[in-house]
């Protein structure tokens, strides 16, 4: 089936042109101002001391965060190996199975674009967890009702879906026991051995604080968790106007002066838009709020309620905010942690007893009616989250440009909070500048395979974009 032209796929791929001249016309705009992690983490609610720790930078390429899903079986769902089981179909199934490699996309985009590529809506598409866009990731996915050809002949750049088969039932949210993650850590240097593996064995031994990492935080704005606190408040219209105005610390300048332009015409919504329109795909929250501000003018709650997907997770991210101030607390007055900590989205009393001074300092007491004015907002009656976690080590090796690490994850654990651990991370551009840039494959410094196979799939579609030599 062939793709509607105005979807995500076409307008990333006719903003990459615009951006490629704007980049060369305007450098310094696509320079994002502030790079170090540390400099993020108090932003998102993590709030700890700074440790005498090597300095590591991470994902200078997506091959140097590897995430690949574990299902609740055991079975790895492998980024780097392009086929590896015959194809065993249910042929009485009318679900049809797949394990999808992406590189550069968040789950929730990838899928977009798929449900786009075959006309079909975004529902009939299920994953179990939502993977990082800067990264290479593997997951299982699931299609109801599409025909097995049409998933076949799917061809989008940095999505591949590899291993299909036809059966019954559907992969549902949660349904994973955790992640694997293969990374490579680039140092200032070969780092001193001794006290890594210090670090290393407290970690196995202690655990470390659950925190949730940058990526349940939207980027590259990072303000999913303030967009939640508005739809906790009830405040859809103050939410919409933050969406379309408030600028961010750690976005590239060129689209913080096109918000700031667009902001001196806020309520002329048709006037926003085009204004927004430059860079129609970094600004397609924004530009599908607009276009139903265009036909409703007031009505914020209707606007809001086109992105259901979206608003959903920024109610999860203001919810992971509150447990990252929670762990903050925790750490700070160096208290005895409970095994596990609510999660807020519940209507069970016991959680919302737990958090009652949270709820009130944060003006939210009432966020269970508000939220009910957007019924796709999951509302659990009680789920919990394990205040420290216990990464499985499998193995690391250190060279003298970085760190290759590689260990598994139960479900809701961050890589990155492992990593905060281990060193003082540093992400993004410009980045320092004694990073060496060469590519190591990842898989291979682990002694796990090798990466080549999936690199001459992507490669392609990074060069110019991701940084990609």
């Amino acid at each position: 089936m062939k793709p509607d032209i105005e979807n995500n796929n076409y307008l990333w791929e006719k903003e990459q042109e615009i951006i490629s001249k704007l980049k060369e016309k305007y450098p310094e705009e696509f320079i994002a101002p502030k790079k170090h992690d540390r400099d993020l983490l108090p932003h998102i609610g993590i709030g700890i001391e700074s440790n005498d720790l090597p300095e590591g930078y991470i994902k200078l390429h997506p091959f140097d965060f590897i995430v690949e899903e574990i299902t609740k079986e055991g079975e790895i769902i492998t980024a780097d190996e392009i086929e590896k089981r015959e194809n065993v179909e249910d042929v009485t199934g009318e679900t049809i199975f797949t394990d999808m490699v992406k590189i550069g996309l968040s789950t929730l985009d990838a899928v977009k674009r798929i449900a786009e590529y075959l006309n079909i809506d975004i529902s009939r598409v299920a994953y179990a967890g939502i993977k990082d866009a800067g990264a290479l990731t593997a997951q299982r996915i699931s299609f109801r009702k599409v025909e097995k050809k049409d998933v076949e002949d799917i061809n989008i750049p940095k999505i591949l879906l590899k291993n299909l088969r036809q059966g019954k039932g559907v992969v549902t949210v949660g349904a994973l026991a955790g992640n694997r993650f293969t990374l490579f850590v680039r140092t200032k240097g070969r780092i001193e051995e001794n006290s890594f593996v210090k670090n290393l064995e407290k970690i196995k031994k202690e655990g470390v604080f659950n925190f949730y990492g940058p990526q349940r935080f939207g980027s590259p704005r990072f303000l999913s968790h303030h967009f939640g606190k508005l739809l906790f408040q009830g405040k859809p219209e103050e939410l919409v106007k933050t969406i379309l105005t408030k600028d961010s610390p750690f976005e590239w300048p060129y689209l913080a002066k096109l918000r700031e332009k667009a902001k001196g015409y806020y309520g002329s919504w048709t006037e926003m838009k085009k204004i927004l329109d430059e860079l129609p795909y970094s600004f397609r929250i924004e530009r599908t709020i607009l276009e139903s501000l265009e036909k409703d003018s007031a009505n914020y709650q209707k606007a809001l309620s086109t992105m259901p997907d979206q608003i959903d997770f920024w109610a999860k991210s203001y919810a992971s905010y509150l447990i990252n101030l929670i762990l903050s607390a925790i750490v700070k007055d160096k208290i005895e942690p409970p095994k596990t900590i609510p999660l807020i989205i519940s209507q069970e009393k016991s959680v919302l007893d737990f958090y009652a001074n949270f709820l009130k300092k944060e003006g939210v007491e009432n966020f269970i009616q508000n939220l009910r004015i957007f019924p796709f907002i999951k509302i659990a009656k009680y789920t919990e989250l394990p205040t420290k976690i216990y990464p499985e080590i499998h193995g690391y090796k250190i060279l003298n440009e970085g760190v290759a690490i590689y260990f598994s994850l139960p479900k809701a654990a961050y890589a990155t909070t492992i990593l905060m651990f281990l060193f003082n991370t540093t992400s993004g551009v410009p980045m320092p500048e004694w990073v060496k840039k060469d590519y190591v494959d990842t898989k291979e410094a682990s002694n796990l395979g090798s990466l080549a196979n999936i690199k001459n799939i992507f490669a392609p579609h990074l060069r110019g974009d991701l940084g990609l030599e």
